[in-house]
């Protein structure tokens, strides 16, 4: 009956070792687990919401159209007047975190905004 004893005390010696492993390694992964979609969720917040980006606005092409269709009579002057207007909008609705620039200024290409 002693070896059953010993072998018993044994037994419960090494099941605490390795259930610790265990334990560790699923912390681990919980870890990694909890750890990357957060990562990926705040660097996706950060580049949409706060990160500066850049737009070019082609100001002197859109004046010279809209100059042409007005001298052609393919617009009045109420349209004239709406399609600036429309301008002003869009560039006064973009987010904070958008810099607009004249398109002359910017060296290389850059998300237009779309007239």
């Amino acid at each position: 009956m002693t070896q059953d004893s010993t072998t018993t005390s044994r037994q419960t010696k090494t099941e605490p070792a390795s259930s610790g492993k265990n334990q560790w390694l699923q912390r681990i992964v919980f870890s990694f687990m909890v750890a990357i979609p957060v990562s990926i969720l705040s660097i996706l917040t950060y580049d949409h919401y706060f990160a500066p980006k850049i737009m070019v606005v082609d100001f002197k092409g859109f004046l010279e159209k809209q100059r042409k269709l007005f001298l052609s009579g393919n617009i009045d002057e109420e349209t004239l007047k709406r399609n600036l207007t429309g301008l002003q909008v869009k560039i006064q609705s973009q987010p904070s975190n958008i810099i607009i620039l004249n398109k002359e200024t910017v060296l290389n290409d850059a998300k237009a905004l779309t007239e």
